[in-house]
C-alpha cells in the first residue's frame, strides 16, 4: 500500500493510521468495476477496511480473474439473494410510501439500482459507509443517500469538499459540488461541516469565507451573504478561527493580511476556503487541478448522518483507496456521536 499510495502524500497518513486502528464495513455497489475489485481488495489486505461488493458473484470472480486480479475474503453479496431482500424492501417502502414509492417500485430499485440497496445497507446497519460513483452520475449516488440515510441532525444542508495538496500546503475547498447559490445559512453550514471535517487530518481549520470583497470593501450580495454566514457561524462555534468576507488570494497570504488587515482573527493563512456559490467552487478546484497542478482528494460528502461518499468516474485506484480511507475514519467518527 505505502508503494501504491506514494507516502509523499502527508496528508493522508493520519487517515490510513485512523483507519486501521479500526476497520469498517464500506459497500461498494459497483462490486463489478475491475477498479473498485482492486482496490477493495487492497483495502482489505491493507487492514482499512472490511469490503462487501455489490454484484453477481460469478460475474464479479470473472472480471477480476480477466484483470488479473486475486480476491479473497471479500464478502459478495447479490442483492436478490441476500437473505434481508424483503426486510430491505419493506424499510424502503416505509419510508417512501408517502413520497409516491409503491411497494413494486421499491422491489425495483432494492433489486436492479444497487446504489438504493447499499444506502439500505447503512441505513439497516450491515454496512458502516458507501463509496460509489465510478460508472454512476453524482446525482444517483447522493440521491439514494438522502432519501434513506438522511441528514446529520447537526446540519441542514449537504455539501460537498475537495482536498487539494500541492508542495507546501493542504486545503479543504467547499462547497465544490452541491448547493448552486447556498444562503448564509447553508454557507454557514458548509463552513462548519468542513471544519470539523478537516479535524479528522489532525489539521486545525482556519477557515475563510470567500468573496470578491475585503471585509465591506465592496458591495453586492455576496460579500453580504458571506458577512452574514460569519455571525452565524461565531455564534454556533465561537472557537473556531473563522473570517470574511475576503478575497482569495487575501486568505491564503497570512503576510499579506496580516500587514493590510491586522484585525482579522484568521492568522498563519487559512486551510479551509469556503465559496459564496457552486460556480466559484467547482471552477477552482477544476482549475487547480489542471493548470496548478495540485492533488486532489474527493469528493467528499458532509451533512449526511453516515459515511457516503462519491467517486469521479475516471478515478484511479489509489484515489479509491483514499476515498475508502476517509470513509472509514468518517463511520468511526459518527459511530462516537
Amino acid at each position: 500500500l505505502n508503494i501504491r499510495m506514494g507516502r509523499a502524500q502527508v496528508i493522508m497518513n493520519p487517515i490510513f493510521q485512523k483507519a486501521q486502528t479500526s476497520p469498517k464495513a464500506i459497500v461498494f455497489p459497483e462490486g463489478d468495476n475491475p477498479k473498485i475489485i482492486k482496490a477493495a481488495q487492497l483495502a482489505l489486505d491493507s487492514h482499512i477496511a472490511v469490503p462487501i461488493l455489490l454484484g453477481c458473484e460469478e460475474k464479479i470472480n470473472e472480471i477480476a480473474a480477466a484483470n488479473g486480479i486475486e480476491i479473497h475474503d471479500i464478502q459478495i453479496i447479490d442483492p436478490e439473494k441476500f437473505e434481508k431482500f424483503d426486510a430491505y424492501v419493506d424499510e424502503y417502502f416505509r419510508l417512501r410510501q408517502r413520497k409516491g414509492v409503491t411497494r413494486k417500485e421499491a422491489i425495483e430499485k432494492m433489486k436492479n439500482q444497487l446504489n438504493y440497496f447499499g444506502s439500505m445497507m447503512v441505513h439497516m446497519g450491515d454496512a458502516d459507509g458507501m463509496i460509489s460513483g465510478i460508472t454512476s452520475h453524482y446525482p444517483d449516488t447522493i440521491r439514494p443517500a438522502l432519501e434513506i440515510i438522511g441528514k446529520d441532525p447537526k446540519y441542514k444542508y449537504v455539501s460537498g469538499c475537495y482536498i487539494i495538496s500541492n508542495k507546501n500546503q493542504t486545503y479543504f475547498l467547499a462547497d465544490t459540488t452541491v448547493n448552486v447559490n447556498p444562503n448564509a445559512d447553508a454557507v454557514a453550514d458548509i463552513c462548519l461541516a468542513t471544519a470539523e471535517f478537516a479535524t479528522n487530518f489532525d489539521v486545525v481549520p482556519k477557515v475563510a469565507l470567500l468573496s470578491y470583497s475585503n471585509f465591506g470593501s465592496a458591495k453586492g450580495d455576496t460579500p453580504k451573504k458571506m458577512r452574514d454566514a460569519l455571525d452565524i457561524i461565531r455564534k454556533r462555534d465561537p472557537q473556531l478561527m473563522v473570517d470574511g468576507d475576503m478575497q482569495a488570494d487575501m486568505a491564503v497570504t497570512p503576510e499579506l493580511l496580516e500587514t493590510i488587515f491586522p484585525f482579522s482573527n484568521l492568522k498563519g493563512g487559512a486551510n479551509v476556503l469556503i465559496f459564496p456559490n457552486l460556480d466559484s467552487g467547482n471552477i477552482t478546484y477544476k482549475l487547480l487541478s489542471k493548470i496548478g497542478g495540485a492533488r486532489l482528494i474527493g469528493p467528499v460528502l458532509l451533512g449526511l448522518s453516515r459515511a457516503v461518499h462519491v467517486l469521479q468516474r475516471n478515478t484511479e485506484i489509489d484515489e479509491i483507496l483514499n476515498m475508502t480511507a476517509i470513509a472509514v475514519v468518517d463511520a468511526q467518527h459518527k459511530a462516537t456521536k
